[in-house]
């Protein structure tokens, strides 16, 4: 009776853990790169590649519907050009 309820409790709380890590990502602030430092924009980009990550994890790991799939997908395209597009101008400022 005791090792069945400790199974259950382990079991209940791996299946909280496994949907905590459900939740889809959040978007990182991108620094606008016409005033950004060059630190901020080094920690722009580590934010963006760990959001990219997090969201290629996000969506092999979690069940999301196709429409939530490709809106995801998008979303990572937005966030990695909306980076690049501030990557420019700041480069473009130096």
């Amino acid at each position: 009776m005791k090792a069945k309820m400790i199974a259950f409790v382990f079991a209940a709380s791996l299946s909280g853990a496994a949907l905590a890590d459900c939740d889809e990502p959040a978007k990182p602030a991108i620094p606008d790169g016409t005033s950004a430092s060059a630190a901020d924009m080094f920690k722009a980009k580590k934010e963006v590649d760990a959001f990219i990550k997090a969201s290629e994890t996000y969506l092999e790991s979690c069940r999301v519907s196709d429409r939530r799939h490709n809106i995801m997908v998008a979303e990572m395209q937005k966030v990695a050009s909306e980076f690049n597009e501030n990557l420019r101008a700041y480069k473009d400022r130096a």
